[in-house]
């Protein structure tokens, strides 16, 4: 009998698809892991890396595989800056300077992708040092990343200053946050039996609370 000191705990689900290539004989095989504890990282290429997110209420570690594309030169490893921080830096993983003239916005490939589980999301946000000393952020932030989306993160750059602003090759651009969805269905409902009882607020909106 094994006795559980023995035993590393690993709990993962693995989803595998296997579909074979026009021409080729060989199987491609996708793998994902979803784990309190990888066992080993030999599942991972030279270019694909981690993220790991403590889940508190669960104890539980989200492991969530990312890829750098080989075609970005300067495309940047994920990190977060310090240990509190909430966001993974995202840069300009082309080897090109950007030139973003006030008032106008462009788009910047990252080089990341990113294998986003079902029931998570990732946000992408302005930085904020960015923002305030240039006028630079992102457009429609927070930008989402679903789960099934597969390609490149891109992030869309607005200069809201007065100069033009220039992107340097691997200059940290914005930040992505992992986010747990809540597991909700929608119904709908005739509309006088939608709420249950009145408040104080009702209708009330766009600054109805005061300035």
């Amino acid at each position: 009998m094994v006795h559980h000191q023995r035993v590393q705990s690993a709990i993962f689900q693995t989803r595998l698809g296997v579909h074979l290539a026009q021409g080729k004989r060989q199987p491609q095989i996708k793998l994902r892991l979803l784990a309190i504890r990888l066992a080993s990282s030999s599942f991972l290429s030279q270019n694909q890396s981690q993220l790991r997110l403590h889940d508190t209420d669960r104890h539980m570690t989200q492991v969530i595989t990312y890829t750098r594309m080989r075609e970005r030169s300067r495309a940047q490893k994920l990190a977060r800056q310090t240990h509190g921080s909430a966001g993974y830096d995202l840069a300009n993983g082309t080897a090109e300077r950007i030139p973003i003239h006030p008032g106008k916005h462009v788009v910047v490939r990252t080089g990341i992708r990113i294998d986003i589980p079902s029931g998570f999301e990732a946000q992408i946000r302005s930085r904020s040092g960015l923002a305030a000393k240039n006028g630079v952020m992102v457009l429609n932030s927070p930008g989402t990343i679903d789960s099934d989306y597969q390609g490149e993160v891109c992030v869309i750059l607005y200069n809201g200053g007065s100069d033009l602003f220039w992107v340097e090759p691997g200059a940290r651009i914005a930040q992505m946050v992992i986010n747990k969805l809540p597991d909700v269905e929608l119904t709908e409902v005739v509309t006088g039996d939608l709420f249950m009882e009145e408040t104080e607020r009702g209708d009330k909106g766009f600054g109805s609370t005061g300035s």
